[in-house]
């Protein structure tokens, strides 16, 4: 994938504010932390393979989870590329 079509991939680049499911949720984000995640995201998928990046977004135990938020990459095609909440 060239980095025009990823750049646009990221358009379609979300943070669910969606509890995860059978996860007791201590906190609730912030919409700051939820832009901060997007950002951390972008980053990431800018600097690593879109594989390596794909897959630490799907880790329910990387930095793509925080609290109820997670984040989910969709591609212009409409395929699901990370999603934090339901491991791709």
């Amino acid at each position: 994938m060239n980095r025009s079509v990823l750049l646009r991939t990221l358009l379609c680049l979300a943070a669910c504010a969606l509890p995860l499911a059978g996860m007791a949720q201590e906190k609730k984000a912030t919409p700051a932390e939820a832009v901060a995640m997007v950002k951390q995201a972008v980053a990431t998928i800018k600097r690593e393979s879109g594989a390596k990046a794909y897959a630490e977004i799907s880790d329910h135990k990387g930095p793509f989870v925080v609290h109820d938020l997670y984040v989910a990459v969709y591609g212009l095609d409409g395929m699901v590329r990370a999603h934090g909440g339901n491991a791709t």
